[in-house]
């Protein structure tokens, strides 16, 4: 089982702050987290691209030529997810604290 951890910011002393200014904190957090998790679910949708790969992988003659197919498929599928997190940086809306 994969898993993924997120490491997101924190404010320590938030309640020091004015509430118009823990008002922006949140509302940027709140997309901050959505953005993170978004790559999230696009490394697990890879992951388990090639976890399907991996218990799919027809009997070949030797296990080089299996190892040498299964290794080139799942470089295609992390090489895509990689284009996809690019993709979605390129078009997510931007976000920063007001």
């Amino acid at each position: 089982m994969l898993s993924i951890e997120i490491v997101l910011p924190t404010w320590l002393d938030q309640k020091r702050a004015d509430a118009a200014v823990r008002a922006s904190w949140e509302r940027y957090f709140e997309r901050l987290a959505a953005h993170e998790n978004n790559h999230q679910t696009i490394a697990l949708e890879a992951a388990e691209r090639i976890n399907k790969l991996m218990h799919a992988a027809p009997a070949s003659a030797s296990c080089k030529a299996l190892e040498t197919s299964v290794n080139r498929a799942a470089k295609q599928i992390v090489e895509n997810a990689e284009l996809a997190q690019e993709q979605f940086d390129a078009t997510e809306t931007p976000f920063a604290l007001e």
